[in-house]
């Protein structure tokens, strides 16, 4: 075994080698999952410390230094355990995993036992990249990749942060409370799972049934208005609305407040006697808009005494021409005022900076 002060001088010389490995490893981890649509919550790396570095030589014994796997680490953190499945195949492709010393630290747990679980990846950077001359530096060097899901992350740092600065075993009433936490946290990290495959579910459900024409009875989520919105191949005039979907979430809660609580309530909104108004004084709006607009139209009072919640405080000039078409000029101007809801031009006229007006004497 090297002694402290030969340990030292090689982490010197190797170090920087390590710390650009980590970066590069980490960023060209980062590049491929967004391309290929795996989420993610973050991806970190770091080179372990000399203190470390000392810590587990001496305790390992290691006579060859470069068995250190794990100076240069990468952690990937998921939402859910699926997406570690899919984080782990794209490693595999990605770079050459050495099998034999890559674990899954919750296959170490006897089916008795709860704690620690996170899948370790050893790798080096592979023939094909350590062919780059740019490259050529790192041949033989290997790092570590760790993924866990963020509950998984949450059950390791904490007990990190307090089971390891203990010396020896903790209390058993402690310990056991460490491990009901853990418990607690596999069991909402499955359930998390389970809840993304029934969303999963659920949008090919409706994608399905907008595209029979069948969704009417389907209750009403940001999901099930888009898709029937999208498909509605009996309401052409919605062909020229937009299709940007900023504020959708929340138009969908003014539609419940408004009493539409599935696809046919938002169906009924959709009269020709609003569409060809629509099309008449507001040819140019989005979803949203739409969607403000039917309600306005179908019954101005209740939008704002219900639905509205001072989620917007200007209206445009085309929405007041076509509630004027509805109601009348005088109503519709006596319903802004009492909710203290400006014309868009006298918000624009109110705020326009002042032109300054020069005097001149006469020559």
């Amino acid at each position: 075994m090297p002694t402290e002060q030969e340990l030292a001088e090689w982490y010197r010389q190797q170090q920087p080698n390590y710390k650009s490995l980590a970066e590069i490893a980490a960023t060209t981890l980062t590049a491929l999952l967004r391309s290929r649509h795996v989420d993610f919550l973050a991806i970190s790396q770091r080179t372990k410390a000399l203190e470390s570095v000392v810590e587990k030589v001496t305790r390992k014994d290691y006579s060859d230094l470069s068995a250190m796997t794990d100076i240069a680490g990468i952690r990937v953190i998921t939402y859910i355990e699926s997406d570690i499945a899919r984080v782990s195949e794209l490693i595999e492709e990605a770079f050459l995993v050495d099998k034999d010393k890559s674990i899954d630290k919750s296959e170490e747990l006897s089916d008795d036992r709860i704690g620690y679980r996170s899948v370790h990846f050893v790798c080096e950077l592979g023939d094909a990249r350590i062919a780059l001359p740019e490259l050529a530096a790192f041949r033989g060097l290997k790092f570590e990749i760790q993924i866990r899901t963020v509950l998984q992350h949450a059950w390791a740092e904490i007990e990190h942060d307090r089971s390891y600065k203990f010396t020896g075993e903790l209390p058993s009433a402690i310990r056991r409370r460490l491990n009901l936490l853990a418990g607690v946290l596999e069991l909402a990290d499955r359930e998390f799972g389970l809840l993304a495959r029934e969303v999963d579910q659920y949008a090919k459900d409706v994608r399905k049934s907008a595209k029979a024409g069948s969704l009417n009875k389907e209750e009403l989520t940001s999901l099930s208005l888009v898709e029937f919105l999208k498909d509605a191949k009996d309401l052409p005039e919605l062909d020229r609305v937009s299709r940007g979907l900023t504020g959708i979430d929340e138009v969908v809660g003014e539609l419940k407040r408004f009493g539409v609580s599935d696809i046919e309530g938002v169906r009924a909104l959709l009269t020709a006697e609003f569409l060809g108004a629509l099309q008449k004084h507001a040819p140019s709006t989005s979803l949203v808009g739409l969607l403000r607009r039917a309600m306005m139209f179908r019954d101005i009072e209740r939008y704002f005494v219900d639905a509205w919640k001072a989620r917007w405080q200007g209206m445009s000039p085309e929405t007041f021409s076509l509630l004027e078409a509805r109601y009348g000029a005088q109503p519709v101007e006596a319903t802004l005022k009492r909710f203290s809801v400006r014309r868009r031009e006298e918000v624009t006229k109110a705020t326009a900076p002042k032109k300054t007006v020069k005097s001149s004497k006469a020559s």
